[in-house]
C-alpha cells in the first residue's frame, strides 16, 4: 500500500488477495470482503437504455 497511497514514513503495509496460507493474526490490520459485479448481455442492454432515460421525469 505504501507505493499506492501517500503514506509517508508509515511502516510497510501489504494487501493480501487469496493467499495460499493465511497471514499470522497479529499481522492482520483489517479483513475486508469485496464483491465485484458480473456483467452480461442484460447489463449491456440496460446501460444502453439508461442514456435514453437520463434527464426525464
Amino acid at each position: 500500500m505504501n507505493r499506492l497511497q501517500p503514506l509517508g514514513d508509515a511502516p510497510n503495509l501489504f494487501v493480501t488477495l487469496n493467499p495460499l496460507r493465511e497471514p499470522r493474526a497479529d499481522l492482520v490490520h483489517a479483513r475486508i470482503d469485496y464483491e465485484h459485479p458480473l456483467f452480461d448481455s442484460a447489463t449491456f442492454q440496460a446501460q444502453q437504455q439508461l442514456w435514453s432515460l437520463q434527464g426525464q421525469n
